[in-house]
């Protein structure tokens, strides 16, 4: 396993003792309209997770629909989030001024420790306007994207929002690698008033891989939610009142994750 990996999950473990305390983000609001989302590892052409979700108001509920059950509850106004697993049928909650907290150290660790091309990567930028392609490359880390122009541009402004709320928490599991690649990506499709329509990340993760890992996915953008979708938000809201309240570092795990 690479030094920066170590460095990364380790990071993780050590900061997940929360003292949570809500903190205020602000939010841009608009039409409601939901976000289906395919994952593909390698070059595999069967998806290895989905999801479903959906923007309501300021709240955000995203729905993994293959793979592991969980709903993850974002509200953009008061930075409160909520993490439900269903099959255990637990919950944790944390905030963002946490993943922010989370970031920060993250960051500064692996500063400290040399892992910079995962911290703080150097991107060069192409972007094709005919095509909205967009290209970020840099020594550890590459992205592809194409990206469309919604006709509500708030769209794309509150996707953004969540998906960089998303791409920290994410970090927080291991083996992900860090956020801030992904932070860059969103930022370039947001100065172009773009959604993502496909993605494809490359990431060394020097000797922990034999190879290179990639990972691609697909988005696909409805301007409308249904009786399903709404059936679905009201059972996850079942689900915040039934389940076990437990910490987030209960809830990932991750003291199995340190022994391994």
């Amino acid at each position: 396993m690479s030094r920066s990996t170590v460095i990364c999950q380790k990071l993780v473990v050590m900061t997940l003792a929360f003292a949570l305390s809500p903190s205020g983000v602000g939010s841009v609001q608009g039409q409601d309209f939901r976000v289906d989302t395919d994952v593909f590892l390698g070059d595999d052409e069967e998806t290895f997770s989905e999801h479903l979700t959906l923007f309501r108001g300021a709240v955000v509920y995203d729905f993994a629909v293959k793979g592991v059950e969980e709903v993850t509850i974002l509200n953009l106004q008061t930075g409160e989030i909520s993490l439900l697993d269903v099959k255990r049928q637990k919950r944790a909650d944390l905030t963002t001024k946490e993943l922010l907290d989370f970031s920060a150290r993250i960051k500064a660790i692996g500063t400290s420790n040399h892992a910079e091309d995962l911290v703080a990567p150097k991107f060069e930028v192409k972007f094709d306007e005919a095509q909205n392609s967009l290209e970020l490359v840099s020594r550890k880390i590459t992205y592809r994207a194409i990206g469309i122009k919604p006709a509500d541009p708030t769209v794309a402004t509150r996707y953004r929002e969540f998906t960089d709320w998303y791409a920290r928490l994410n970090s927080m599991r291991p083996p992900n690698p860090p956020h801030f690649g992904r932070l860059e990506l969103n930022s370039e499709l947001a100065d172009r008033g773009l959604l993502p329509q496909d993605i494809e990340r490359t990431v060394d993760l020097g000797r922990l891989f034999t190879k290179p890992q990639k990972a691609r996915s697909h988005h696909a953008v409805g301007t409308a939610i249904s009786g399903t979708d709404r059936r679905r938000i009201d059972e996850a809201g079942g689900y915040l009142v039934s389940f076990a309240k437990v910490s987030p570092a209960e809830y990932m795990q991750l003291e199995k994750v340190a022994t391994r």
